[in-house]
């Protein structure tokens, strides 16, 4: 294993649940998703994949959709 990214919440620096891993070589990371991908981790299955390349997205105010709360839970 190369590197590991926890991916956390911006505004709470909470953990989302998942993370990048990036390996070696392809034939290490393979390895490493059949091996790991549906083993438990704390009582839930792991889901192990490889990364799909994500579309550049707008990015959302914070401070705006915080202070829309009460509209966003209905």
């Amino acid at each position: 294993m190369d590197a590991i990214n926890f991916v956390t919440d911006a505004r709470t620096g909470k953990p989302k649940g998942f993370a990048f891993v990036e390996m070696a070589s392809d034939e290490e990371a393979q390895q490493a998703m059949g091996t790991l991908n549906g083993t438990l981790l704390l009582g839930r299955p792991l889901k192990v994949s490889e990364a799909n390349t994500q579309q550049p997205r707008e990015r959302r105010d914070l401070a705006e959709s915080e202070g829309n709360g009460e509209r966003n839970r209905q």
